[in-house]
């Protein structure tokens, strides 16, 4: 799952799906699941994909279901909120906050700040 929201060049189809995925299954995820799980690449690949940074191929769907799985991440395995913070989430999160361009994705990031509260 990881792999695909990573890999360069993905179909948008094939890369929602591939979120949806990924987010199903943190959902469901348990702490004791973070030594199996690539916390490093998922850091990495999720941060590219909140953040924008494939430009105009970065859609509603992508960047929320991105923010949605660093909600989930952080969640499920706390000690991959410190992972994701030291890949630029504070700045992602507050950028999105600062200029709201879609509703959702601001709750999104408000909720992801919520985790991270609890930590």
């Amino acid at each position: 799952m990881v792999e695909a929201v990573a890999a360069e060049g993905a179909g948008q189809d094939a890369l929602v799906a591939a979120l949806k995925e990924l987010c199903e299954a943190l959902s469901f995820c348990m702490e004791d699941a973070g030594g199996y799980f690539p916390k490093e690449a998922a850091a990495q690949a999720l941060m590219r994909r909140a953040g924008g940074g494939d430009g105009p191929g970065a859609t509603p769907d992508v960047i929320l279901l991105s923010v949605r799985a660093i909600t989930y991440l952080c969640d499920a395995m706390s000690r991959a909120t410190d992972t994701v913070v030291c890949h630029g989430l504070l700045p992602m999160l507050c950028s999105r906050l600062l200029a709201i361009v879609y509703l959702d994705v601001a709750e999104q990031c408000l909720q992801v700040f919520e985790k991270i509260s609890w930590r």
